[in-house]
């Protein structure tokens, strides 16, 4: 298995995500590797449905945050846990929809959100957030 390291300050929690692991070693005169992401993890990277917080949400890119707001609501009271107590996944899919809803507007998690789709990069955005913006730009500038 291949792996990917980056560097230390880009670590973050990102332990628990599969395919990505911590590894603080010298790699060569002052130099450490923080982050390793397996080249299997991003070569086999799957997006899923609900990973695009627009669609959970029923939105797109031009919606305003009213409309967010309010795709929020409607949606919130399908799955809501309080709702639903016999609904085993009701939680699970509360949080998301609340994790879309935070990130989608507040303007400037939006604007990360949005280059990480353009960006069409292999990995979710959990572990794109966690990169330093240099190796974001040299991703995108690949891409």
């Amino acid at each position: 298995m291949q792996w990917v390291g980056l560097p230390a300050s880009t670590v973050g929690g990102l332990g628990s995500i599969p395919g990505v692991g911590t590894n603080i070693s010298k790699a060569g005169p002052g130099r450490k590797t923080g982050l390793v992401i397996s080249m299997d993890a991003i070569l086999n990277y799957k997006s899923e449905d609900t990973e695009d917080y627009y669609t959970l949400l029923g939105c797109d890119e031009l919606s305003s945050v009213e409309q967010i707001l309010a795709e929020f609501k409607v949606r919130a009271l399908e799955c809501h846990p309080d709702k639903h107590p016999e609904n085993s996944k009701a939680v699970e899919a509360f949080q998301k929809l609340q994790k879309a809803k935070d990130i989608l507007t507040n303007e400037a998690s939006r604007a990360r959100y949005d280059h990480w789709r353009r960006s069409q990069m292999s990995m979710s955005f959990q572990q794109w957030e966690a990169l330093s913006d240099s190796v974001k730009m040299v991703g995108f500038s690949l891409g």
